[in-house]
């Protein structure tokens, strides 16, 4: 997923005035035909693995680990009344 300059990407790239807009213009073209939502089918996990994940998490010494499951872009990582699968 592009996340060009920052993590502020699917908000910054419809600001007309922001070097993200021009970036994605220049990118993917018009947000009118390719926007935020056009990334979601190209985003893939199949490097992601959880088991690891925990691993480390358990060699830190960590005894409480909270995964974020949505950002500030809206789109949750799981389902939810608000969604469709």
């Amino acid at each position: 997923m592009p996340a060009f300059d920052s993590e502020w990407y699917p908000r910054n790239m419809y600001l007309m005035d922001n070097h993200d807009f021009k970036y994605h213009l220049k990118s993917y073209g018009p947000q009118s035909r390719f926007g935020y939502k056009d990334f979601i089918p190209m985003f893939k996990v199949e490097k992601f693995n959880s088991d690891g994940r925990a691993e480390l998490f358990r060699k830190s010494g960590a005894r409480c680990v909270v995964p974020i499951a949505e950002h500030h872009d809206g789109f949750p990582m799981y389902a939810s009344v608000l969604t469709e699968w």
